[in-house]
């Protein structure tokens, strides 16, 4: 469907997959399907249109735990060694990229668990069950119930201060983290005027293949680039998870079906014609 779309004028597309594996296997396909010389779109994957789109650099993984180590010695002064801290480092790097990726307000986030956090008692827990709890936070060097519960709940108390000042620590150096990276472009897209049009996506044209359910920010990337670029979407899904109506009482099948229903509200569907 694809190639009869763009046999005769290739110039300027750019198709973007989930992961480069996906590229490999179309072209493949692609190449299958010609009678005459032409010229091949641009493979890119998702990942590398955030960075297209952003000035930072995403950091290694390793050297963002190290530099939020930094960041929460100075903003909690405890006196705790980076062995210790670098599972509890990973974790929170994990939950801070999640928050970013779906854009969520970290400020209340944050606050409304380190409010629910205050509010737990763990006499409720059996000696095995706070035995666990202790070795989980193992670098707190936990004596007891109650010291626990403070020490926990202290950490919650601290963790928009840390997300914040670790971000803008990223940010002076010119690096970020993954979600934090997408989370910026999607403002600064939405942040466009009309006409406003960033170079990465002028004189270009884009499909969009592969996709299914999105994140947040993946939806708001591909609402700026069908405002700003002609762009078409072919999306992984089977006609199953649309024909709601019609005597599929699968609950999965029902959800998943809402994901790709959006999707086609949202963005239209290339294949339309086919379906």
């Amino acid at each position: 469907h694809l190639y009869a779309e763009i046999k005769n004028n290739s110039e300027g597309l750019t198709i973007i997959f989930p992961n480069k594996r996906a590229g490999l296997f179309f072209n493949n396909y692609l190449r299958q399907e010609l009678d005459n010389y032409v010229w091949a779109p641009k493979y890119v994957t998702i990942d590398e249109v955030w960075r297209q789109l952003s000035t930072k650099q995403v950091a290694d993984p390793i050297e963002l735990v190290c530099r939020l180590y930094r960041v929460y010695l100075k903003q909690t002064g405890r006196q705790e060694s980076l062995d210790h801290f670098y599972s509890w480092g990973e974790t929170m790097c994990r939950d801070f990229d999640d928050i970013d990726n779906s854009m969520a307000h970290a400020e209340k986030l944050l606050g409304n668990v380190q409010e629910l956090e205050d509010l737990k008692d763990f006499e409720f827990l059996s000696e095995n069950q706070r035995e666990a709890l202790k070795l989980y936070f193992d670098h707190y060097m936990v004596k007891s119930d109650t010291e626990l519960k403070q020490k926990f709940s202290a950490i919650w108390h601290h963790l928009y201060p840390i997300y914040q000042q670790f971000r803008e620590a990223l940010a002076e150096e010119g690096l970020a983290y993954m979600g934090m990276l997408k989370r910026e472009v999607v403002n600064t897209l939405e942040a466009c005027g009309a006409g406003e049009v960033p170079s990465y996506f002028q004189g270009r044209r884009f499909v969009v293949v592969g996709f299914n359910v999105l994140s947040p920010t993946e939806q708001r990337l591909f609402l700026a680039m069908k405002r700003m670029a002609p762009t078409s979407f072919y999306w992984d899904y089977d006609r199953g998870y649309t024909n709601l109506g019609e005597g599929n009482d699968n609950h999965s099948v029902y959800e998943a079906g809402q994901f790709i229903k959006e999707n086609i509200r949202l963005f239209g569907n290339a294949l339309d014609a086919l379906t």
